[in-house]
């Protein structure tokens, strides 16, 4: 089967008293034209998440070797991997994973989808309602950040980081671990308990040194 030339369009759907962004192909759902696929559709979270991350699903579109590290901006993380899973089975296909570090909502897009995010750029934008990037009032933690903190009574000071970034000794501390997710999103001042592999600890923010 040939996919150029194809007429991307979109409908709006209803999910639970939410409205739901469907991408169509030709007019049809989706997963017509592209068999490996299911319906392509969003609510306005991930429309928020695809357009702020819209110049490296550009990238991504025109060229999927282009992009070959996870990249950390605008508030998400993008992830460029070689393949994807699906129902068990190995999927050969280049695919680009998207995370939004305010909510933690995620969304994958294969080639085919991301031409369909470029073409539908402007109606997605009016979707997402997004005027302008989520702006705090003061400085909160987010992957990257490097913070003081009193942990139990002890200053330390941690970067946060992606998993593969990790090293603890070098206070480079994951995202994913219990005081890397407790530490996202809090101000300086905040104090707040943490539940870790050896029990509950008190943690405070000191100071927020880069963000």
């Amino acid at each position: 089967m040939s996919y150029e030339n194809l007429a991307y369009s979109y409908k709006i759907t209803y999910f639970k008293g939410k409205q739901i962004f469907e991408v169509l192909v030709n007019g049809e759902p989706f997963g017509v034209t592209f068999p490996w696929d299911e319906h392509f559709r969003f609510g306005e979270t991930k429309a928020r998440l695809i357009v702020m991350c819209m110049p490296y699903i550009k990238k991504f579109a025109l060229n999927p070797s282009s992009l070959q590290k996870t990249i950390r901006s605008n508030n998400c993380i993008i992830e460029p991997h070689d393949f994807f899973e699906r129902n068990g089975q190995i999927i050969d296909k280049p695919y680009l994973k998207l995370t939004d570090t305010f909510t933690w909502v995620s969304i994958g897009l294969g080639q085919e989808k991301a031409k369909a995010v470029i073409a539908l750029k402007k109606d997605i934008e009016r979707f997402a309602s997004l005027k302008s990037p989520i702006i705090h009032s003061q400085p909160t933690v987010q992957i990257g950040s490097t913070v003081r903190i009193l942990l139990d009574n002890q200053e330390e000071t941690f970067t946060i980081v992606h998993p593969t970034e990790s090293n603890p000794t070098k206070g480079l501390i994951s995202f994913e671990s219990p005081i890397g997710k407790a530490l996202l999103e809090r101000q300086e001042n905040e104090t707040f308990t943490a539940l870790t592999p050896s029990g509950k600890i008190t943690i405070t923010i000191l100071k927020i040194l880069r963000h």
